[in-house]
């Protein structure tokens, strides 16, 4: 019994346009460009690209197109082909100008392209202790968790607690660093937000 696939795989088909043939090891150069999930993918695509390059180069000439090569910022000049085929879509293809219903109806259509992420206003209370002393630091541990405790039951203790608790003196109201609440190494923190669950976590450093 013969178990070679050679008969059972699909022969490759040939691609041409306009009776001119794109050669396979052609297409093999151009797959580097293309990157997919897929070989196959990836094929399909540089086959695609070269398809089109082709179309524009055989319109170009049937147009008698002489363009003059242009060279960009870092001095590398355009092909002669590719100096064709940006002045046949210069001058044949058009860019309408939107209007304002245009532009209204494509933000209707793609909010999420045009807003940021979301920002939050932190707030934390620090119990500070040396971190080689461990009698210290289990007691802000334990300080910690009850004020944690606390503040989740009534997230409104928050700003008291972190006016007479927290080891850091320039906090603002409430709790709010004028700095990023990463900033000190040197103890534990109870976390949180100006909303109604402001007691997050507890964090050791």
């Amino acid at each position: 019994m013969d178990c070679s696939l050679t008969n059972t795989l699909p022969k490759p088909k040939t691609i041409s346009v306009n009776g001119k043939v794109i050669p396979r090891e052609v297409i093999a150069r151009e797959v580097q460009n293309h990157p997919a999930e897929k070989p196959i993918l990836a094929w399909q695509a540089a086959a695609r690209a070269l398809v089109v390059r082709e179309l524009l180069l055989q319109e170009s000439a049937r147009q008698r197109i002489e363009a003059e090569p242009l060279c960009d910022a870092e001095g590398r000049s355009e092909t002669d082909e590719e100096a064709a085929m940006r002045t046949l879509i210069e001058r044949e293809v058009t860019t309408p100008e939107p209007d304002e219903a245009a532009c209204l109806r494509f933000y209707e259509q793609n909010r999420q392209r045009f807003r940021s992420g979301d920002l939050y206003e932190a707030a934390h209370i620090l119990i500070a202790s040396r971190p080689d002393d461990v009698a210290a630091r289990t007691e802000a541990r334990l300080m910690a968790e009850n004020i944690l405790a606390a503040v989740r039951s009534d997230p409104v203790l928050f700003a008291e607690f972190a006016r007479s608790h927290s080891a850091l003196q320039d906090l603002g109201a409430g709790g709010r660093p004028a700095w990023s609440v990463d900033a000190r190494p040197d103890g534990c923190r109870v976390r949180g937000g100006a909303g109604a669950d402001a007691a997050r976590r507890i964090r050791y450093r």
